[in-house]
């Protein structure tokens, strides 16, 4: 496998391992750990290993028949994503803005099909 380093544990990796450790298993071997998205594809389209992403990461690289991607479907293995702001920064109308947009954006990718297996959870304050 070609993985994300450990150190971040929001990422896929976590996830997976976390979900195959309630199972008693593990990833046997790790062929390389990469802290950037550029690098892991590129180490993957090298034949170095496969690795387990979000397809949108990928999804040039699929289009353009460098990668090959197949789904995983597993029931209760979800991942969350939200909208972060800083509590130090006060709140500007630019800052506002931004949020709004990237929240309209990311519903619409879910409501359209454009983020496969996504949904919108909550539209939780900025």
């Amino acid at each position: 496998m070609v993985w994300p380093g450990l150190a971040h544990g929001h990422c896929t990796r976590a996830l997976v391992e976390a979900a195959l450790a309630k199972q008693g298993a593990f990833v046997e071997s790790v062929a390389l750990e990469v802290n950037s998205v550029h690098i892991l594809k590129s180490a993957v389209e090298a034949g170095i290993g496969p690795t387990i992403m979000p397809l949108n990461l990928a999804r040039r690289e699929v289009d353009e028949g460098r990668l090959i991607a197949r789904r995983i479907d597993c029931p209760g293995l979800n991942r969350r994503v939200g909208l972060c702001v800083s509590t130090r920064m006060p709140s500007t109308p630019a800052r506002q803005a931004v949020a709004d947009l990237i929240r309209q954006v990311v519903s619409d990718m879910c409501l359209q099909d454009q983020w496969p297996g996504s949904h919108v959870l909550t539209a939780g304050p900025a």
